[in-house]
C-alpha cells in the first residue's frame, strides 16, 4: 500500500468519526426528548382518562376505569383528586378504581391506593388530599390497617413499633405479611386469627427481629409452620395456647435452640414420649406444660437434660406420682407448680425434701424454698 493511499484513508476516518459521534449524540438526545415526551403524554393520558370517567357514554366510562386500573401507581394521585369531583359519577368511579388498585399485585400500586382510600375518607379537598398522599408514611399505613381490624401495636420510648397483635376474625393474611415490613418488631401476637392460612404462616421467617411470639387458637396452623421458628435467630420466648400440633410440630419447637421460655397450654396430643423433642433446648429457663391431658409423668425424664431449667409449670396436667422420681433430679429448679395435677401431697413432700431451694405449689399446699432462695 502506498503512502498516499494510507494518508487518504486517515483523512476519511478523521472526518467520519466526528460525524458518527454527532449522529450518536443526536440520537441520544432524541431518545431523551422522546422519553420526556412519553412521560408527559402518560400524565396527559391519565388526565384524559380521569375526565372520561364522566363521559355520557357508558362504554367509554368503563374503558377509562379499566385503563386507569391498569396504569396503577402513576394514576393514583389523579384518581384521588377525581374523588372530589362535582360530578357524582366521576366520584363514584374514582372510588371504584382506587378499590380495584388496592388489590393490585404490584406493591407500590397497592400501597398508594390503600393510602388514597384512607385519605379520601379523611380530607375535604383535592388539594388537602394531594398533600396527604405526598407525605403519607407506608409503615403508619400498615399500623392503621391493623388497628382498624381490632389489632393493636405497642411502641417504645423512641416511638418504634415493638409489638404487633393481630386479633380475631378480621385479621387478614395481607396484614400478617405487611406487618413483617415493620423493622423493629420484637413481639408478635396472633390471637384467634382464624383466617390466617398455612401458606401465610409459612412466611413467619420474614420477622427477623422477633424475640417473642404468642400463638393463641390459630386454627389453621400446621406442624410444618412451626418449622419457621428455628429461622428466627433472636427468638427467646414462645407461647402456644390451644394450638393443634403433634409430635412433629413439637420436634420443630425443639430445634429452636435460642428459646429461654416455652409456654405450651391446652395440648391434647403431646404424650410423655414426645417430651424427648424438647431436651435439645439447652438454654431453656422456664417451661410451662399447662393442661397436658396425656402427660402422665415418665416423659419428664427427658427434661433432666435441661440443666438451666428454673421454673416448671405442670398445673392441670395428668402427671401422677410417677413423675416424682424424675422431678427430684432437677436440681436447678427454683419454682415448681403442681396445682390440680395428680401428684399427691406425699409426692409434694418428697419433692421438697429433694429440692430444698425450690418453691413448690400443689396438692392444696404451698411449700416455700429455703430462706434466701427462690
Amino acid at each position: 500500500m502506498s503512502w498516499s493511499l494510507i494518508f487518504r484513508s486517515c483523512v476519511i476516518v478523521a472526518i467520519c468519526i466526528p460525524v458518527y459521534a454527532l449522529a450518536a449524540d443526536q440520537s441520544i438526545a432524541s431518545g431523551d426528548e422522546q422519553s420526556a415526551a412519553s412521560k408527559s403524554v402518560d400524565q396527559a393520558m391519565v388526565n384524559r382518562l380521569v375526565k372520561q370517567l364522566g363521559s355520557p357514554e357508558f362504554q367509554k366510562r368503563e374503558q377509562a376505569s379499566a385503563a386507569l386500573v391498569r396504569l396503577g401507581a402513576p394514576a393514583v394521585p389523579a384518581v384521588l383528586r377525581a374523588v372530589y369531583s362535582s360530578d357524582s359519577e366521576v366520584t363514584k368511579r374514582a372510588y371504584r378504581v382506587i378499590d380495584a388498585m388496592k388489590r393490585s399485585s404490584d406493591t407500590k400500586t397497592s400501597e398508594l391506593a390503600r393510602a388514597a382510600h384512607r385519605i379520601a375518607g379523611n380530607t375535604k379537598t383535592a388539594e388537602e388530599a394531594d398533600r396527604a398522599l405526598a407525605n403519607h408514611d407506608p409503615l403508619e399505613l400498615i399500623v392503621s390497617e391493623i388497628q382498624e381490624d381490632r389489632g393493636w401495636i405497642k411502641r417504645d420510648r423512641a416511638n418504634k413499633i415493638i409489638t404487633v397483635c393481630l386479633k380475631g376474625q378480621k385479621a387478614k393474611n395481607e396484614h400478617f405479611l405487611r406487618a413483617s415490613l415493620l423493622p423493629d418488631v420484637k413481639e408478635l401476637i396472633l390471637e384467634y386469627t382464624w383466617q390466617l392460612t398455612p401458606d401465610t404462616l409459612s412466611q413467619l421467617h420474614r420477622y427477623q427481629s422477633l424475640e417473642s411470639i404468642t400463638f393463641i387458637s390459630v386454627r389453621k396452623m400446621k406442624d410444618e409452620n412451626l418449622g419457621q421458628l428455628a429461622k428466627l435467630k433472636k427468638l427467646h420466648t414462645l407461647t402456644l395456647h390451644g394450638i393443634e400440633f403433634t409430635w412433629e410440630g413439637l420436634a420443630h419447637v425443639g430445634q429452636t435452640k435460642t428459646l429461654r421460655t416455652l409456654n405450651i397450654m391446652f395440648s391434647k396430643h403431646v404424650t410423655d414420649d414426645d417430651l424427648a423433642k424438647l431436651k435439645s433446648l439447652s438454654q431453656l429457663r422456664t417451661l410451662r406444660l399447662y393442661h397436658f391431658t396425656k402427660l402422665k409423668g415418665p416423659g419428664l425424664a427427658h427434661l433432666k437434660e435441661l440443666k438451666h431449667l428454673e421454673s416448671l409449670d405442670l398445673r392441670d396436667s395428668a402427671v401422677t406420682d410417677e413423675a416424682v422420681v424424675h422431678l427430684k433430679e432437677m436440681k436447678s429448679l427454683r419454682r415448681l407448680q403442681l396445682e390440680r395435677s395428680k401428684i399427691s401431697a406425699t409426692g409434694v413432700k418428697a419433692l421438697q425434701q429433694a429440692l430444698p431451694n425450690c418453691r413448690i405449689t400443689g396438692a392444696g399446699q404451698t411449700v416455700k424454698a429455703a430462706e434466701g432462695d427462690g
